[in-house]
């Protein structure tokens, strides 16, 4: 899978596990940040993340750098999954959602009724 970094192109590994669990980044601002870079240490080679992020390391990188270049890779590898997602959601019977989600509603408004007729 190739993405754009910078002023070129960059191909990514393959999204194993792993990887995957290291995608994700929580805690504190800082937490995030040093995951991010992390991650992106592992996919991306040396020279493009220090020229991604403008330093050599994350002491000296640019922090809003960091974040745009993960976004970029995180949307690089979730962008795949998306259009499946698109493409499943394309192939459904939508008019059982309908069906479901008019029931749904004349089942809300019978409640309601209900309670204001008891005020």
């Amino acid at each position: 899978m190739e993405t754009r970094i910078g002023n070129g192109f960059v191909e990514l590994p393959k999204l194993t596990m792993s990887l995957a669990e290291r995608m994700e980044v929580s805690g504190s601002f800082s937490e995030r940040v040093k995951g991010m870079y992390e991650f992106l240490k592992l996919v991306l080679p040396k020279e493009v993340l220090a020229e991604a992020v403008d330093g050599s390391s994350l002491k000296d990188a640019d922090v809003t750098k960091v974040q745009s270049t993960y976004s970029k890779v995180h949307a690089a590898y979730t962008g795949r999954t998306l259009e499946e997602v698109m493409d499943t959601i394309d192939s459904l019977d939508l008019s059982k959602l309908e069906s479901l989600i008019d029931t749904v509603s004349k089942a809300q408004n019978l409640t309601r009724q209900g309670f204001s007729n008891v005020r």
